[in-house]
């Protein structure tokens, strides 16, 4: 229809709006769903590429088509006229992230990212105020540009690393775990933010005499305590667990000294295993959530140091209770009559084990994988493989 009539390409509806100005609402036309849930789980760990798929979507090739008629019909002031009138659109994508339209616009016209709405904030500052790893990293593809960019400020003289201190939109928060997750990925925004910024305007003062240091400390105040509480809470309860599990094991293995004489070499090697592992374990797991409990919770201890250490005494707590039951079973079945009762130590095994499988399923995703997904894995703000959209 565009190839018939180029003049759609600038054609606006009632409300004085062009096509360009309604994609640019609408960030999930531009990708393509997969019914596989490995190929979207996938897909969403390459959401900072410029193409999350192999396929273009219909709303990409559409935005293309359009984009190269405008700049072909219509001269440069007539063209920023377009984009700012009734509404201007680049600044609602980048508030709701929708990457791959900006993507493809300032790939056809670097001075894009010169534009600053009413606030004197370009499309970097507002990817950063609502959160949008993939939309900020294209500063990286700015050169000089990047270090002019950096230096703006808003009518309160916020810069771009006062933004990164602020709280994001309700709808950007993520309360997982706790809200360590995102207190986590508060601090790696701020720093990602302070690592390119120079140090005098990384220590400049807003209107209301606050740095963005400052600031961050005063915006995440209830964060960061909500994030202490729910550590202590947690580590206490596990601490309690791991506890009862040292001393149940330490019980066994002095009642099973009274009976040694009743296993045979191979039971005996598999009871002073597991008993070991559990009891090791169970005792490493305590350790770990005694130190979580005396840290400081510092701000900057919630990056990497708390959720690793609660990784390491979830997983040995984890690994305690399974060589527990290993042994409980082992134990059992030394105590039956050899010549009967075959069936009861399997059953009692499958009875026990179903359920803490899925326990530990649960959990172990719920918990322990979110907390290194966040803390190990997912890093969009690492500066590792930029977009290269504006050189591609």
């Amino acid at each position: 229809m565009l190839d018939d009539n180029s003049a759609l390409a600038i054609a606006r509806d009632v409300n004085g709006e062009t096509a360009l100005h309604v994609l640019a609402r609408k960030p999930l036309a531009f990708f393509k769903r997969n019914t596989s849930l490995c190929k979207s789980y996938f897909n969403r760990s390459l959401t900072s590429s410029y193409h999350t798929n192999s396929v273009e979507s219909d709303a990409l090739k559409l935005t293309r088509g359009i984009w190269k008629e405008i700049l072909v019909s219509l001269p440069d002031l007539e063209v920023k006229q377009l984009i700012d009138k009734p509404s201007r659109f680049l600044f609602e994508a980048a508030e709701l992230g929708n990457f791959q339209f900006l993507a493809e616009l300032i790939h056809s016209y670097p001075d894009l990212v010169w534009e600053v709405d009413e606030k004197n904030q370009t499309i970097f500052h507002v990817a950063v105020l609502n959160r949008h790893a993939n939309i900020f990293n294209l500063i990286h593809e700015t050169g000089f540009v990047k270090e002019v960019i950096l230096t703006y400020e808003d009518g309160e003289n916020n810069n771009i690393l006062h933004l990164a201190a602020t709280l994001p939109p309700k709808h950007r928060l993520n309360p997982e775990v706790g809200g360590i997750l995102q207190l986590q990925q508060e601090l790696l925004w701020f720093e990602a933010v302070k690592k390119i910024m120079l140090p005098s305007y990384a220590e400049k003062k807003n209107s209301n005499g606050l740095t963005p240091q400052d600031l961050f400390t005063l915006e995440h105040a209830t964060m960061l305590k909500d994030g202490e509480n729910w550590m202590k809470s947690t580590a206490t309860s596990c601490m309690l667990v791991s506890l009862l599990l040292t001393t149940l094991v330490i019980t066994a293995a002095f009642h099973a000294i009274n009976n040694i004489k009743e296993r045979t070499p191979f039971s005996s090697d598999v009871l002073n295993v597991s008993e070991s592992v559990a009891l090791v374990s169970s005792s490493v797991s305590t350790l770990v959530f005694f130190s979580i409990l005396t840290s400081n919770y510092g701000k900057k201890d919630f990056l990497c140091l708390l959720p690793l250490k609660l990784i390491v005494g979830v997983a040995t707590l984890f690994v305690s209770m399974s060589s527990m039951m290993a042994a409980f079973i082992g134990r059992f079945s030394v105590s039956l009559p050899r010549d009967g009762l075959k069936w009861v130590p399997t059953l009692t095994f499958m009875g026990i084990s179903i359920p803490v499988a899925l326990v530990i399923l649960v959990q172990l995703y719920q918990l322990l994988w979110k907390l290194w997904d966040s803390t190990f894995v997912s890093r969009p703000l690492s500066g590792k493989g930029k977009n290269h959209v504006l050189h591609k």
